[in-house]
């Protein structure tokens, strides 16, 4: 009488035999019958997102396959055939009827670093955070009269991975730094231009303007200091002077339509020194477009 086919083995009797730490040496499964593997090294589902499984090496240099039965732990427990972390069932076993040893290899996969590690907020003088726009940055020194590639390579240097948070009035004080490497003209007016809401009053004097007392950016601020306003293409020459208590500034009415900004936008208000400077149209005040920064 022939012998007939062997039987398997219950799933509990071989998970009684090979685990309870013992070596993991196993048959191997059937040709698409493989299950996952898992590994007690694979990190908690709590640091997501990876990719975690274990590769099975023949030491008789067969077929390398990702696939298998559940290996024993150091506990000598069967780790878990189910779940994110465990690595996909393969399409095909293509592999004789042989021992594999099972050879955890653990691998994991890092998320690519990503907008996180530049900067996304600053910090407004009122304390409150505000979103970071790159955009802003790169018009206020266009404005100043730096050229659009100087300001763009400008404005990614002094977005850092460290800098989330930072001041507006540090942030200021970087770009101003590195203006100043390219032109000294350019870095002085960004540094005293600030941007203020603009309200229309009939107590001013038609060519003036009505500033706070104080401001820390301009300390060398006097009476009658000349001054120029811009909004969009239009400009505005002014005389200051300060004399209010909140960071604004008021104009006449006619100033006021002459410029066409609405009650309360913000703008550009540069505080020119008494002697005058480079005009933001002239050449003087703009770098040569063949300017490099330098490291």
């Amino acid at each position: 009488m022939r012998p007939g086919p062997p039987t398997r083995r219950p799933k509990i009797a071989q998970e009684a035999k090979y685990g309870n730490g013992r070596p993991a040496t196993i048959r191997s499964p059937r040709v698409g019958r493989s299950r996952p593997v898992t590994d007690p090294a694979c990190p908690p589902p709590t640091v997501a997102p990876m990719t975690c499984g274990v590769y099975l090496r023949d030491p008789r240099g067969a077929r390398t396959s990702l696939g298998g039965v559940p290996s024993s732990g150091p506990n000598g427990r069967v780790g878990p055939s189910k779940g994110p972390f465990v690595g996909k069932r393969a399409a095909t076993v293509q592999v004789a009827h042989s021992f594999f040893s099972a050879t955890p290899k653990v691998y994991v996969r890092w998320p690519q670093a990503g907008a996180g590690d530049s900067m996304t907020n600053v910090t407004k003088r009122s304390g409150e955070f505000q979103p970071y726009d790159r955009r802003k940055l790169v018009e206020s020194m266009v404005r100043a009269g730096a050229s659009e590639p100087v300001a763009k390579e400008i404005a990614a240097r002094v977005e850092v991975a460290d800098g989330d948070g930072m001041s507006t009035i540090e942030l200021r004080r970087r770009v101003a730094a590195e203006l100043r490497k390219v032109n000294e003209s350019v870095s002085e007016a960004y540094a005293r231009t600030l941007r203020l809401p603009v309200k229309a009053r009939n107590e001013v004097e038609t060519g003036r303007a009505l500033v706070a007392k104080r401001i820390e950016r301009v300390p060398d601020m006097m009476s009658g200091q000349p001054g120029r306003l811009g909004f969009g293409e239009r400009r505005a020459e002014v005389r200051i002077d300060p004399a209010l208590d909140d960071r604004e500034v008021w104009l006449n009415p006619s100033d006021f339509r002459a410029l066409g900004a609405p009650e309360g936008t913000r703008i550009a208000v540069r505080f020119l020194y008494q002697g005058g400077m480079p005009s933001l149209g002239s050449s003087a005040g703009r770098p040569r477009q063949t300017a490099r920064l330098r490291a």
